[in-house]
C-alpha cells in the first residue's frame, strides 16, 4: 500500500513540476510577441498652471491577426523607488492599423493633470515598467534610464 501512495505522490509531484514549466514558457512567448516601440516622458511646468507629469509610447504585437496584448498599468520609478503607479484609468490607448504593410501597434498616453510630487521634480531619468495582460498571462516590459524632459 505505501508502494502505491509513493507512485501517486510522484505522479503528483510530476504534474506540478510539468504545469509550472508549461506556464513559464507560455508566459516566455507571449513576452516576445510585445515589441515597445517607443516612450517618452517629461514634465510641463509651463507657467500659469499646476505642473504636470506626462508619458506617451508605442508597442506592437508580432502576432498581427489577433494581438490581445492589453497594457493595464504603467509604473514610474526613480532609484528603484516608485513614484507613479498609473492604471487603466489614467491613460488612453489607441489602436493604430497601417493597411499597407497589415501591421497593428497600440499609442498610449497618460491623462493630462497627474500631479508633480517632489520626487519626480528633483529626477532627471526615470525607469518604466510596463504591464500587459496577455491571454490571462502577465507581462512585464521595462525600459530603464529614460531621460525625463521638461517643458518651461
Amino acid at each position: 500500500m505505501s508502494r502505491l501512495k509513493f507512485i501517486a505522490k510522484s505522479f503528483f509531484f510530476i504534474l506540478i513540476l510539468i504545469s509550472c514549466t508549461t506556464s513559464q514558457d507560455q508566459s516566455n512567448k507571449f513576452d516576445e510577441q510585445i515589441r515597445i516601440i517607443d516612450v517618452e516622458s517629461w514634465l510641463n511646468m509651463m507657467p500659469g498652471g499646476p505642473g504636470s507629469f506626462h508619458i506617451i509610447g508605442k508597442y506592437e504585437c508580432s502576432d498581427t491577426a489577433d494581438c490581445s496584448a492589453n497594457l493595464n498599468n504603467i509604473k514610474i520609478y526613480s532609484d528603484s523607488v516608485l513614484i507613479y503607479d498609473l492604471q487603466k484609468d489614467n491613460f488612453t490607448i489607441e489602436k493604430q492599423i497601417e493597411q499597407d504593410i497589415k501591421k497593428i501597434s497600440y499609442s498610449f498616453y497618460t491623462q493630462p493633470g497627474i500631479k508633480l510630487n517632489d520626487k519626480i521634480q528633483s529626477t532627471e531619468k526615470v525607469d518604466v515598467k510596463l504591464i500587459f495582460n496577455f491571454n490571462d498571462v502577465t507581462i512585464e516590459k521595462n525600459v530603464n534610464d529614460l531621460v525625463l524632459t521638461r517643458a518651461y
